[in-house]
């Protein structure tokens, strides 16, 4: 595979992260990329599928610029009340193992954005003016 296509891959797959069904993969350490998938269990020796079963599953990985881990979740029919769709039951699972993973292997994590440091200083400096009052 080219370097381009692999880019255009991996553009694509945060895309499904950031703004599609795989935002609960988004994690604000790591840039991850992914895809959702959910399938139904065909019923064995009749045909059609099973009521009510599913698989919902993530293949994804992080960082984004420069990938070090690859994961896929497979979650065998979950409980389809708490919901069963790969983005709800799998990527949480998936954005879990690879912050820590990524973690354990000292893969250093995103900076702090400018903003939230910013916004929280002034928080605490207010909330110290505040108190004092």
């Amino acid at each position: 595979m080219s370097p381009e296509i692999s880019r255009l891959t991996r553009q694509v797959l945060r895309n499904a992260v950031t703004e599609g069904t795989g935002k609960k993969a988004d994690s604000d350490k790591y840039q991850i990329f992914g895809k959702t998938g959910t399938a139904q269990i065909a019923q064995p020796n009749r045909g059609g599928y099973l009521p009510g079963a599913y698989i919902g599953s993530f293949v994804g990985g992080a960082p984004y610029d420069n990938p070090r881990l690859i994961v896929a979740v497979s979650l065998h029919r979950p409980d389809p009340r708490k919901g069963y769709y790969g983005g709800i039951v799998a990527a949480p699972v998936a954005k879990k193992v690879l912050e820590d993973s990524l973690l354990y292997l000292g893969v250093p994590p995103l900076p702090v954005p400018e903003d939230k440091s910013d916004r929280t200083s002034r928080m605490l400096a207010q909330a110290e003016v505040d108190f004092r009052e």
